[in-house]
């Protein structure tokens, strides 16, 4: 497994995070990569809710994913101070300390300390929840036709652990 962190692959929102990567080069990085380790299996992290997202941009994340067989995790993008993103848009609101006060509050996908969309908390949260729904059906699909009926003791014990991450809240994450 490799996990790479990807804020975003819509080319625009990378060049406003300060990313030189874009998506065709991420692409040909994912396929040179295969090509070089067979069976690899690649993890990503997508942050969501960065300024200048849209539906549309979420959409475009979750179709990346399935085109290149990614497993992706889905979170709220939340600045840290220090961070370009933090300088840019959040410190002239909050100054540090009330503003780390205000996200050690934080719990994944119950709120949204700071929202920096112009989308309310809200539909950022229902469309993260439906980029993790559709990945999920996905990754199981890719899962299912890797690993087939061959191996049922990989099944059974990814059930098993299916099941807590169910019982947790979180997504379903394949090999």
């Amino acid at each position: 497994y490799i996990d790479m962190p990807l804020q975003h692959i819509d080319d625009t929102m990378l060049r406003r995070m300060g990313r030189r990567l874009g998506e065709e080069g991420t692409r040909a990085l994912f396929h040179r990569m295969r090509e070089r380790i067979p069976g690899l299996v690649l993890r990503t992290t997508f942050i969501v809710g960065f300024p200048g997202e849209t539906p549309e941009t979420i959409q475009e994340s979750i179709d990346f994913c399935k085109e290149n067989l990614l497993y992706p995790a889905f979170y709220i993008l939340q600045p840290f101070p220090g961070t370009d993103v933090y300088e840019k848009y959040v410190r002239q609101d909050y100054d540090e300390r009330s503003y780390l006060e205000l996200i050690s509050d934080y719990r994944e996908g119950e709120k949204i300390p700071v929202n920096l969309t112009n989308m309310s908390a809200e539909e950022l949260l229902r469309l993260k929840a439906k980029a993790e729904a559709e990945i999920q059906k996905t990754n199981f699909n890719h899962y299912a036709s890797y690993y087939g009926w061959r191996t049922p003791a990989h099944l059974i014990r990814d059930a098993k652990l299916q099941f807590n991450r169910l019982q947790r809240g979180s997504m379903f994450v394949s090999p």
